[in-house]
């Protein structure tokens, strides 16, 4: 299973709890994210309200061995996932009542083995450096995100602004 299959069937199954509120997206949907900037290094929360939907996002880059409790959970009114760890992923999934094949109460969700994280990427690089595709960005994007990522540590992106 590709990560990215993951994630969406993730996606998927917190709606189908009654998810509080939508993973992404949430000023599309009319909610309003604290204003509070949260920097590359800082440990911050950001919540969003509306039509009694929140979200809550909390970042720990510097805890003292944060990556042993990286997790991610969804909580709705019919039940919860909470995958954890996040690599290699372990899922518990608890729901009000029996659906999509699973019973009610909770249980442990097997997955079947995931990819590498980044195979995908070195074989696409392959594919590129042996002339058998064009990248799929060009200079201008990887500039953007350069960019993007000098602004959310408060950097100027260029010297001297």
């Amino acid at each position: 299973m590709k990560r990215s299959q993951f994630m969406g069937a993730v996606g998927r199954a917190a709606f189908g709890l009654g998810a509080s509120a939508q993973l992404s997206g949430l000023r599309s949907e009319g909610a309003v994210a604290a204003t509070e900037k949260i920097k590359i290094g800082q440990i911050g929360a950001a919540h969003a309200h509306a039509s009694g939907k929140i979200a809550t996002i909390r970042v720990a880059l510097i805890e003292v061995q944060g990556e042993r409790r990286r997790q991610f959970v969804v909580c709705g009114d019919q039940g919860a996932i909470d995958i954890r760890p996040l690599e290699p992923p372990k899922i518990l999934l608890a729901l009000s009542r029996p659906r999509g094949g699973f019973k009610s109460g909770y249980q442990e969700v097997n997955l079947p083995p995931l990819a590498g994280r980044y195979d995908g990427d070195c074989l696409d690089l392959a594919r590129i450096i042996r002339g058998e595709k064009a990248p799929s960005f060009g200079p201008a994007h990887d500039l953007g995100v350069h960019e993007a990522v000098l602004r959310a540590s408060g950097l100027p992106p260029r010297a001297g602004e």
